[in-house]
């Protein structure tokens, strides 16, 4: 039987696509002239990590160390990304900033405690080689420091095939075990996991 103890002594590096979710909590106490769609009224709004950063965030919850690596936007939400992940004591070293690619951005409109509406700002396309080569290096640099690889695959194009299989490379030669959790549909890129 695992011990929750035990997570104290695990380092984890969990690479995947960091999000922001966002929520607009409100009321509706009336339905817009300009359409039959109910409006709501902000009352209060808050910003959580989504995406890989829930991962790291439930990671550390059970006191495991956590390593991120990742992409981030340049805009306000990359900034929040990094003050996530500054906040839970996580180095943002792994976080490359791509600015061609802003941060995805999950926005739920909840009103009397249902959602009614989401709003997803992302764009859905692999990184760029310079940025897989960036990513390739820091893994190369941080994985003497794990015992774990997470890949949190949200299907927002961070892990592409090539990104994947120099990890498991990497992770072989060095016998760190590494789990996926993919959205993607193409569980070919993950046989070798």
């Amino acid at each position: 039987m695992i011990n929750i103890d035990d997570f104290k002594n695990v380092t984890a590096l969990v690479i995947g696509d960091l999000m922001i979710d966002e929520y607009l909590w409100g009321s509706v106490d009336r339905i817009s002239p300009e359409a039959p769609v109910p409006v709501v009224c902000v009352e209060k709004q808050s910003h959580t990590l989504g995406g890989a950063g829930n991962v790291i965030n439930n990671l550390v919850a059970m006191g495991v160390k956590v390593l991120a690596i990742g992409t981030a936007g340049t805009g306000k939400a990359g900034q929040m990304i990094f003050g996530k992940l500054e906040s839970l004591g996580i180095e943002t070293d792994g976080i490359v900033s791509e600015p061609q690619r802003p941060t995805t951005r999950k926005t739920r409109v909840i009103a009397s405690n249902q959602q009614v509406l989401r709003i997803d700002k992302e764009i859905k396309r692999n990184i760029n080689a310079d940025t897989l080569k960036r990513l390739v290096k820091i893994i190369k640099d941080k994985i003497l420091q794990v015992n774990l690889i997470i890949l949190s695959d949200y299907d927002k194009g961070l892990l592409t095939k090539e990104l994947i299989a120099q990890t498991v490379k990497l992770a072989k030669k060095h016998n760190v075990m590494i789990l996926a959790d993919p959205k993607s549909l193409d569980f070919s890129k993950y046989e070798q996991v």
